[in-house]
């Protein structure tokens, strides 16, 4: 973990330096978040997401890369910021408002905004609407043929069912989650779910059993 943690840091000022390069290098920089947020990383993923804000706006990527690294930093936020409560709230705010924003002019990014709608209603106790969005995010996920938020989505959604103590159907999105990373050919994370379900309850979201319903 020190050895990656270094590489992050490392990366994060050469994202400081590619501010006059052109967009693929920094996108190459954006798939960083993305394996540190698949492999359970949330901390390390939110703070290297927040070290190329400034780059996100200097470099003026659009379209789809954009919301890619603006959907990525919200789930890294989600996911990673339980010490700062109130940091984490406003970046999954913004992020899913820029989503709801730019989902008018593409589909495609509407399982993103569900993902992180549930990331937003999980984080302010609302329970079933975060369960709701989390289905709905895995479907659209599906549709839309990508495999790996799908399986992320029912990832997030049995780390709730099981810290609020619904089991049955926490082994069942695990299951399912296991299944979706199976298709993905993502063999570090098959097992994984399966493994993390019995410490789901104090994932790093900071919800666990005293989320209430609505």
């Amino acid at each position: 973990h020190e050895a990656m943690d270094t590489e992050i840091a490392a990366l994060g000022l050469q994202a400081r330096e590619l501010r006059d390069l052109r967009v693929r290098p920094w996108i190459q920089l954006i798939h960083w978040v993305h394996v540190l947020l698949f492999l359970g990383r949330f901390d390390a993923a939110s703070r290297f997401a927040e070290s190329l804000l400034g780059d996100a706006t200097v470099v003026g990527t659009a379209g789809p890369h954009m919301a890619d690294y603006t959907f990525l930093r919200g789930m890294a936020a989600a996911g990673g910021m339980s010490d700062r409560r109130r940091m984490q709230l406003r970046i999954v705010r913004e992020c899913a408002r820029k989503l709801r924003v730019w989902g008018d002019h593409g589909p495609d990014f509407e399982p993103m905004l569900r993902l992180l709608e549930a990331e937003l209603a999980r984080l302010q106790g609302r329970q079933r609407t975060a369960l709701r969005r989390y289905e709905q995010a895995a479907h659209g996920s599906k549709l839309r043929g990508f495999v790996h938020h799908a399986a992320l989505a029912c990832e997030r959604r049995a780390e709730l069912l099981l810290a609020s103590g619904d089991r049955i159907e926490a082994a069942r999105a695990t299951a399912e989650a296991r299944g979706l990373y199976a298709e993905w050919q993502a063999g570090f994370k098959e097992g994984q779910p399966a493994r993390d379900a019995s410490t789901a309850s104090n994932a790093s979201s900071g919800l666990g059993v005293t989320a209430t319903s609505r």
